[in-house]
């Protein structure tokens, strides 16, 4: 891949919108948009309708949308699988460890990993919430389940017969979650907590 000025400007426009912390944004601006309609008289006031209950989920699709869509432009504009794979983990990293949240670890991966594995393969992508939810349910835990849906990913990968290329991606990606969950898979394992799954296995 040659470091043209056009691919550094990708990078450096995916490191920017990627660090764009979307669900802190969008609360402030609606409290603060609200907040003026409400001191402005009733004939100047703005047409403003509550849309409070639908912010997270205006923030969820912005969060799919950076792993999705950063990664199809970058597909389009490019057509460069090595970095699209750069773009994968900057993607990522940015998006938990925010610049402007000053790199605070905000251990969020799920939405911004599905867009990502929608990108990559639609059947994968379409498992990814199952394997996400089976495995919270098994191991009573969202950060350990987390970690065991990527390992699942990893199987996807093989009986999907998709491209080889996916695995090593894959393995960055669940090594950047590894170091995010670190202390609470450190906890998790010292306290051992009742999973569904150490029920089966302990079943008389």
């Amino acid at each position: 891949m040659i470091l043209s000025i056009d691919v550094l400007l990708y990078i450096g426009f995916t490191f920017f919108i990627a660090s764009i912390p979307v669900e802190n944004i969008l609360p402030i601006t609606y409290n603060k948009i609200r907040g003026v309609n409400n001191k402005l008289e009733k004939p100047h006031s703005l047409v403003f309708f509550s849309f409070a209950t639908f912010i997270p989920f205006i923030s969820y699709l912005l969060i799919f949308l950076k792993g999705y869509g950063l990664l199809f432009l970058c597909d389009y504009l490019f057509e460069n699988e090595y970095l699209i794979a750069a773009c994968i983990l900057i993607i990522l990293f940015c998006n938990n460890w925010s610049i402007f949240l000053k790199f605070k670890n905000k251990s969020s991966f799920f939405i911004i990993l599905w867009g990502i594995y929608m990108f990559l393969d639609t059947p994968l992508g379409l498992s990814y919430p199952i394997l996400y939810l089976l495995s919270i349910l098994l191991l009573n835990s969202f950060e350990v389940g987390q970690l065991m849906s990527t390992v699942l990913i990893f199987f996807g990968i093989w009986k999907m017969d998709l491209d080889t290329f996916y695995l090593p991606i894959n393995f960055f990606i669940f090594l950047i979650l590894l170091y995010a969950y670190r202390h609470v898979l450190f906890g998790y394992l010292e306290h051992k907590p009742k999973t569904l799954l150490n029920s089966y296995m302990n079943r008389s």
